[in-house]
């Protein structure tokens, strides 16, 4: 009790001596007062939002729809364009919405690396057929363009159905490992590409 008392005592001297210190002893003498000039501000230049809103979506370009399809579909037309690489050129299929699509081989190894696509839960191709070829699971590397095209087999020359991945995608459906017999054979719906705007 008597610390409270004593801090209540010890405030209120220390208050007063700070007001006595904040020059409220009468009244203040401004006449003395340097004034501080207020610096003058430029004009605002940033343009109305509507015309900032159409130089943000003309430096984003069109919007893009992307393609609904199969896993299989997309092997198809990247066969029948000729298996074009990482520098090649784009290639298009025809979506299951009817749209013209173009897909890049960036779709082409989305196929390839994506997790569930082929059925629930399926694991990616890469999960197992990744690294050297040599060493890979069935000496089958599938994470590169150079990979998937090391052996003649694997590709089938560039003939779809004479290849290793028709094989064992679409005729035996073996693959991806633990693949169920009732699972769709072109795999899942996936969306790849970008619809083409006409």
């Amino acid at each position: 009790m008597r610390k409270s008392v004593l801090f209540i005592v010890l405030g209120l001297g220390l208050m007063a001596l700070g007001l006595a210190g904040c020059g409220l002893q009468g009244t203040p003498d401004f006449s003395r007062a340097e004034h501080t000039p207020i610096p003058t501000l430029p004009k605002a230049t940033m343009p109305p939002v509507e015309e900032a809103l159409e130089q943000q979506a003309e430096q984003a370009g069109p919007a893009t729809t992307p393609c609904r399809t199969t896993p299989v579909d997309v092997l198809v037309a990247w066969f029948d364009a000729g298996l074009p690489g990482p520098d090649g050129d784009p290639f298009t299929m025809t979506d299951l919405d009817g749209n013209t699509c173009q897909l890049t081989f960036d779709d082409v190894m989305y196929v390839f690396s994506s997790p569930g696509i082929w059925y629930e839960n399926s694991p990616s191709c890469t999960s197992c057929h990744s690294g050297d070829p040599e060493s890979a699971l069935g000496q089958l590397s599938l994470d590169s363009y150079e990979n998937i095209t090391a052996k003649e087999e694997t590709v089938g020359g560039g003939d779809w159905e004479a290849s290793h991945l028709y094989d064992r995608l679409v005729v035996r459906k073996d693959m991806p490992l633990g693949r169920p017999a009732d699972s769709p054979e072109k795999g899942l719906e996936i969306f790849v590409g970008q619809v083409v705007q006409e």
